[in-house]
C-alpha cells in the first residue's frame, strides 16, 4: 500500500533550518539598533539648545522619526516572533517524520522476510512458521501501512494550523489590512502542490547546515 502522507512529510527531513536562524539573528539585531537609534534621537531632541518655535518643531520632528523607529522595531520583533514559531513547527514535523520512516522501515523490514521465508519454501500460498496465507499478510502489510500514514495525515495537519496560526501573528500588510504572507499561504502543500484541505507549505529551505 502506498503511504503519500508520510511520503510528503518525508521531505521535510532534507530541510535545512540555518537560513531562518540566520534571518532571525540579523532581524533582532536591526530590531535592538532601531531602539537604541531612537533613543539617542530623544536624548538629541531634549538637548537642542534651541527654544521658541524652532526649538519646538525640531524636537517634535525628532520625537516622529523615533516613534517611527520604535513602531519599526516592534514590527521587526513580530516577524521574528512568526518566523521562529514557524522553524519550530518545521523542525517537530521533521523529528516526527523521522519517528514514522523509522516504524515504516521496521514493518517493511518485517514483511520482506516473511516474503524470503515463503519464496524459500516454494512460493506457495503460506507462510511457513506463521501460521497465514500471503494473502493475509498482505492485508496485515496494507493495514500497518494504513495507520503509519495516518499518523504522518496527522503530523502535516498539524503543522499546517501551525504554521498558518505563525502567518496570523505577522504585522499587517499596510496596502491591504492582512499578512501579504497569509494571502497566498493557504491550501500550500509541503510539497509544493495546491489543495483546500492540505497543510501549508513547510518553513523555507534554508542551506545545508
Amino acid at each position: 500500500m502506498a503511504t503519500p502522507h508520510a511520503d510528503r512529510l518525508h521531505k521535510m527531513e532534507a530541510w535545512r533550518t540555518s537560513a531562518m536562524e540566520d534571518s532571525h539573528r540579523h532581524l533582532t539585531s536591526v530590531s535592538q539598533a532601531l531602539v537604541e537609534i531612537a533613543a539617542g534621537n530623544r536624548e538629541v531632541a531634549a538637548d537642542l539648545g534651541l527654544e521658541g518655535a524652532t526649538g519646538q518643531a525640531a524636537r517634535a520632528s525628532f520625537d516622529r522619526l523615533a516613534r517611527r523607529m520604535i513602531k519599526a522595531s516592534d514590527r521587526l520583533k513580530q516577524i521574528v516572533k512568526a518566523s521562529t514559531e514557524a522553524l519550530t513547527a518545521g523542525i517537530d514535523a521533521r523529528n516526527e517524520s523521522i519517528e514514522i520512516q523509522t516504524k515504516l522501515k521496521d514493518v517493511n523490514d518485517g514483511f520482506q522476510r516473511a516474503e524470503k521465508v515463503r519464496q524459500a519454501s516454494g512460493g506457495g500460498s503460506s507462510v511457513p512458521g506463521m501460521g497465514m496465507t500471503a494473502a493475509e499478510i498482505e492485508a496485515k502489510r496494507q493495514a500497518a501501512h494504513a495507520k503509519i500514514d495516518a499518523l504522518a495525515k496527522k503530523s502535516l495537519s498539524k503543522l499546517n494550523g501551525r504554521i498558518l496560526a505563525a502567518i496570523d501573528t505577522l504585522p499587517p500588510d499596510g496596502r491591504t489590512g492582512q499578512t501579504t504572507a497569509h494571502a497566498g499561504s493557504r491550501g500550500t502543500r509541503p510539497d509544493g502542490g495546491q489543495t483546500d484541505n492540505e497543510p501549508t507549505t513547510a518553513p523555507a529551505a534554508g542551506p545545508a547546515r
